[in-house]
């Protein structure tokens, strides 16, 4: 899953984000109080990230604290802080059905064949919303506790390889929108970006693209460094592979292939279909 995955669900784009940040970075918005705060990360400091993201053009503040380093720390705060307020229950339940709930469907059986199911995630996203979403769906569709959910969960593996906004968990951070320095500060500890020596969570991910039947693609933007840790042009596996295509052009979909991916075999859905187009019309759920 890439940053296109989570937008049906509020959550801004690698651009979008940027644009967010710069525009409640420059008054008294809560952002900015927080991270001065709270935070204690000086004024200067914050003018300073603010008008060297502005004008970097980059499209994403990873990708920006790729070559300034010395805004990592300021700059998973920033991120923290901008998208701790999209974590809202109501998001989660939009009018038209999401991708979120045609996934439930496929998930969807008796209590005591959950553990049947055959589904890995592995996330670029720092959002839980995915996790919540399950959660609140297998406890209130079967009636259980919190523990009793939190095993069913298990059965589903979520790996956020660069991290997230906090563990969602009765030890970690709630699914809300309550933004204070602690829950910033909290989230911005669980937080790595695109250029950081990241391993573990790299490890945990490779043994479930190996075992997998099919691999999906979905809101991800083939970000070169990402596809390269990834290992995709040289995984071992007779999986297919399928991946959104959203908003790319013929040509750059031919580069990431050719380039990118080396070649393998690929199916791109088109640069109209959305993450759930993409799975309806290819078929890829039961």
């Amino acid at each position: 899953m890439g940053a296109g995955a989570s937008i049906p669900f509020k959550f801004p784009s690698g651009w979008e984000l940027v644009r967010e940040i710069c525009r409640k970075l420059e008054g008294g918005q809560a952002i900015r109080q927080v991270l001065e705060g709270p935070l204690q990360i000086p004024n200067a400091q914050l003018n300073a990230f603010r008008s060297a993201l502005a004008a970097s053009r980059q499209p994403s503040v990873d990708q920006f604290l790729e070559f300034r380093a010395e805004f990592l720390d300021v700059g998973k705060a920033a991120i923290s802080a901008a998208l701790i307020p999209y974590e809202q229950i109501a998001h989660l339940r939009p009018e038209q059905r999401s991708w979120y709930d045609y996934l439930w469907d496929a998930l969807r059986c008796p209590r005591d064949q959950f553990c049947e199911n055959r589904l890995s995630i592995i996330t670029y996203n720092y959002d839980r919303s995915l996790e919540q979403y399950l959660r609140s769906a297998i406890q209130n569709s079967y009636g259980i506790s919190d523990d009793e959910t939190t095993k069913l969960l298990l059965n589903i593996p979520i790996v956020h390889l660069h991290g997230s906004l906090g563990e969602l968990s009765p030890a970690g951070r709630p699914y809300t929108s309550d933004l204070n320095g602690d829950t910033v500060r909290r989230a911005a500890g669980s937080i790595r970006v695109i250029h950081e020596e990241i391993v573990e969570p790299y490890q945990q991910a490779m043994p479930l693209i190996q075992q997998a039947e099919m691999i999906c693609f979905l809101g991800f933007g083939y970000n070169p460094v990402n596809v390269e840790r990834l290992g995709v042009a040289n995984w071992k596996t007779d999986a297919g592979l399928f991946g959104t295509a959203y908003g790319y052009s013929d040509a750059e979909r031919s580069m990431i292939h050719n380039e990118r991916l080396k070649g393998r075999s690929f199916n791109f859905g088109t640069e109209v279909q959305d993450v759930l187009q993409f799975i309806r019309f290819r078929g890829l759920l039961p």
